[in-house]
């Protein structure tokens, strides 16, 4: 199946078990993340953990934690590693640890693809640079070879001037 057509599948879902929307449009589906309940797992932690290389949790228990993420919606705040633009789409690629010195949290990295909900959601994205911490609110699509966690559609918070 096409990645579009599962991830529009994983968002209607996502929105009519929070919300109970239907989403049709770009727009609306970026208004149902916004208004949707957040899935309060964090990457940090139990997620990381699971999916990383030399994990000692078993297969059945990360397609367990799949079943219980993919298609919900998430909130998190993360490393900027790279952003690239494709279309009116933002992708950005977080790093794979939050360091500070010598300390630090290890995290899957991610993938998110950011639609912009105004000129100042696209001058943000524009000043983005390696380390800048980013908030954004979307839908788990998938998580990649254990590697990456994919997030689309995605959305900015906190960025005050909508």
């Amino acid at each position: 199946m096409c990645p579009a057509i599962l991830l529009a599948v994983f968002l209607v879902a996502a929105c009519n078990q929070n919300d109970n929307i239907s989403p049709t449009t770009q727009e609306q589906l970026i208004e149902a993340i916004d208004k949707a309940t957040v899935n309060p797992i964090k990457l940090q932690g139990e997620l990381s953990d699971m999916f990383a290389f030399g994990s000692k949790y078993t297969d059945l228990q990360r397609e367990n934690m799949l079943g219980n993420i993919v298609g919900n919606v998430i909130q998190w705040e993360l490393p900027v590693y790279e952003v690239t633009l494709s279309g009116d789409v933002y992708k950005v690629q977080t790093k794979g640890s939050m360091r500070v010195g010598d300390v630090g949290t290890d995290l899957i990295p991610a993938t998110i693809y950011i639609t912009p909900r105004s000129d100042s959601d696209r001058r943000l994205m524009e000043t983005l640079k390696t380390d800048d911490m980013i908030s954004f609110k979307g839908v788990v699509s998938t998580i990649i070879l254990r590697s990456y966690i994919v997030v689309e559609p995605a959305i900015l918070i906190n960025n005050d001037n909508h």
